[in-house]
């Protein structure tokens, strides 16, 4: 389905969005995950876009968070599924509040 139903998916079933966008207005997903304060019962969902057009400005704006995964050297992005394997990651250690490096 299209974008604006996803959202209005979400919004009623209250589920908080983190988004993962390289843009400079995004938090490093360490600092985020630092001052990440778990809210009880609730449920998220990681949104991740493609290297190409990344997520539409629709999901940006309705999301709770903004993270970027930070790299190091000339890496300027990683593909979909090696970030979302990073994503799932450290979200989860966070969520079960297993020590972070």
């Amino acid at each position: 389905k299209d974008v604006s139903s996803a959202i209005r998916f979400l919004q009623k079933h209250s589920i908080r969005v983190i988004a993962s966008t390289p843009h400079s207005n995004s938090t490093a997903l360490q600092a985020f995950l630092n001052a990440f304060g778990k809210v009880p019962d609730a449920c998220y969902a990681l949104a991740v876009g493609n290297e190409a057009s990344g997520i539409s400005k629709a999901l940006l704006d309705h999301s709770h968070a903004k993270v970027r995964i930070e790299m190091h050297g000339d890496i300027e992005s990683l593909n979909v599924a090696v970030a979302s394997g990073i994503l799932l990651n450290r979200v989860t250690e966070k969520l079960r509040g297993e020590q972070i490096i």
